[in-house]
């Protein structure tokens, strides 16, 4: 009577390491790809934190704020709401009173203006460049809105090159990559403000 040998199947060591070699790949480039869109996602909600931080200083001095610190009711200041912008930091939201008897008429009082105070200020994501009337700025944008209209109140550069737009290109600090930015365009004139991604200047 013959003797029956069956044979087991499995993996050989070579088809595991294949495997293990594939699953490998599979979770770098999962991970890789994560940190990609983590970070476009997060450049976008800064583009969009910077726009909200505009068009609620100029919504805040449209409905009519007042320091009413003094005693005499009569004597409450309207308030101008506003923000700054430098390169290497992000956008800081400005505050200052109107004053009605100013010299050359009424106007915000760029002598009393203090930083409005921010819960979670942006530190990951930075202004990269800023171009205003088409001249690439190296030092920093004020601009005020005053009541009751929000009229835009900032000092103009001396040579208009382009339209009246302030353009604010935001990215991380150690990118220069243009994907990675985000550009947020302010309008001097009307006060309106859209994003849109990064449009090469050069």
């Amino acid at each position: 009577m013959g003797a029956y040998f069956s044979k087991k199947k499995g993996f050989t060591l070579v088809e595991i390491l294949v495997v293990l070699a594939v699953i490998g790949m599979v979770i770098l480039l999962g991970v890789s790809s994560y940190g990609v869109v983590r970070k476009k996602v997060k450049l976008d909600i800064a583009a969009n934190s910077l726009q909200s931080t505009i068009v609620e200083s100029r919504d805040k001095t449209r409905a009519g704020y007042y320091d009413d610190s003094s005693k005499d009711v009569s004597e409450a200041t309207s308030i101008c709401f506003g923000f700054v912008v430098k390169k290497g930091e992000f956008i800081t939201p400005l505050i200052t009173d109107y004053n009605r008897l100013a010299p050359k008429g009424a106007q915000c009082d760029s002598s009393k203006e203090r930083e409005l105070y921010v819960s979670e200020p942006e530190k990951e994501i930075v202004v990269k460049n800023i171009f205003f009337y088409g001249n690439e700025l190296n030092e920093e944008v004020k601009v005020f809105f005053a009541p009751p209209d929000a009229n835009v109140e900032t000092k103009k550069p001396a040579i208009i090159q382009d339209k009246p737009e302030l353009k604010i290109v935001i990215g991380y600090p150690d990118s220069d990559d243009d994907l990675n930015k985000r550009e947020i365009v302010f309008n001097v004139l009307t006060g309106s403000v859209y994003s849109q991604t990064f449009v090469n200047h050069e």
